[in-house]
């Protein structure tokens, strides 16, 4: 039986296809060091197959540019239900000044989300 072995730029690869890590979180992970790591991400986002998504930190969060496996189910359920309590309280919402705060310190990853969907 042959055994594929993946290069140190594919495990990456493979663990951005995931979920999202910085280069530290990648270096800990692969037990690679942090300028190895740093070298295959920019090889990665040249080659457009990640991309930086938002700072964690002092770093930038990466994520793999190729739309990931979806659980259809779950998935289906939890944008059901974001939908229909959005529409159901909105008005409530907007008077709660922690859910506003909470929502404009997480800007980016809603403008990611409302992208993502314009994409679809």
């Amino acid at each position: 039986m042959w055994v594929v072995k993946l290069g140190n730029k594919e495990k990456i690869l493979k663990i951005l296809k995931q979920e999202d890590y910085t280069a530290s979180e990648l270096a800990n992970k692969t037990d690679l060091t942090i300028d190895n790591v740093k070298t295959y991400l920019q090889r990665l986002k040249k080659e457009g197959l990640i991309r930086p998504i938002t700072k964690k930190g002092r770093e930038f969060l990466f994520t793999a540019t190729e739309k990931r496996p979806v659980e259809d189910g779950k998935a289906v359920k939890n944008l059901k239900f974001l939908n229909d309590f959005f529409k159901e309280n909105l008005d409530y919402l907007l008077k709660d000044r922690k859910i506003v705060d909470f929502v404009m310190s997480n800007e980016i990853k809603f403008n990611e989300i409302e992208r993502l969907v314009k994409d679809v």
